[in-house]
């Protein structure tokens, strides 16, 4: 099976004060005062936790490629919790589940620059706790971590190959720049000479791959000067002309 995908989790786990307490105040079931729990307290941090790491976690997929494996596994995934209960690694449904231990409020309270390095440090930690087990060659793993301390931690790229104008004077790409606290895409124009003349933001969104994927479908040249980015349902478009 052939190794491709990483990613951090938050998974919650219920303090037993916090849910005696709940019970005690609002008269409710253990398994009620669980999910009240978890969605006033917990649900929203995991759910922007899960969206901020991606940055990095996918910058890793990219620049990892792929690693085939004598274990079915398709997919390391790193538990980031307060307390390690389980200290070896397990191999789940084809995905290598590991803890790492994360203070989340104090993450929470990092420069976003602090958190790509924080997040590529709890990745590559728990990358490493499966490496000693599975003796994996460090190799592939190591290059990946290296290339992007290396880029300083910025995960940008051009979406698909530029785009000849019809009269083949210009080209125009898609630039990609994935953030922790976003995505963002620009138009680039450049003309015979490679040299850019012309650069605009064409949307902003949420920095997670099953969104910002939708909105990148199909870029054309609407005339000899104005290029158009569609979305995949397309129902929506943006526009950059030249001039």
């Amino acid at each position: 099976m052939i190794l491709k995908e990483f990613d951090l989790d938050l998974p919650y786990h219920p303090n037993i004060d916090t849910i005696n307490q709940l019970m005690k105040q609002c008269e409710l079931k253990y398994s009620e005062a669980i999910k009240y729990d978890y969605e006033q307290n917990w649900k929203e941090k995991r759910r922007l936790f899960s969206n901020e790491v991606r940055c990095i976690a996918s910058f890793y997929e990219r620049v990892f490629g792929k690693l085939k494996t004598s274990i079915r596994c398709w997919k390391v995934l790193v538990e980031c919790v307060e307390e390690i209960t389980n200290s070896k690694p397990r191999l789940v449904g084809g995905v290598y589940e590991v803890e790492v231990q994360l203070n989340i409020d104090k993450y929470f309270s990092l420069t976003d620059y602090e958190k790509k390095k924080c997040i590529l440090d709890m990745l590559f930690e728990g990358i490493n706790k499966i490496i000693a087990v599975e003796n994996w060659d460090k190799t592939l793993f190591q290059s990946a971590h290296d290339y992007i301390v290396r880029s300083n931690y910025i995960n940008e790229w051009i979406w698909k190959r530029p785009l000849t104008s019809p009269t083949r004077a210009y080209k125009a790409e898609v630039i990609c720049k994935h953030e922790v606290s976003g995505f963002i895409a620009y138009i680039v124009i450049r003309d015979r000479k490679s040299q850019e003349i012309k650069r605009e933001m064409i949307f902003q969104t949420i920095p997670n791959e099953w969104v910002y994927h939708t909105y990148l479908g199909n870029l054309y040249w609407n005339s000899e000067t104005e290029v158009v980015l569609k979305n995949k349902s397309g129902d929506e478009n943006w526009s950059v002309s030249c001039s």
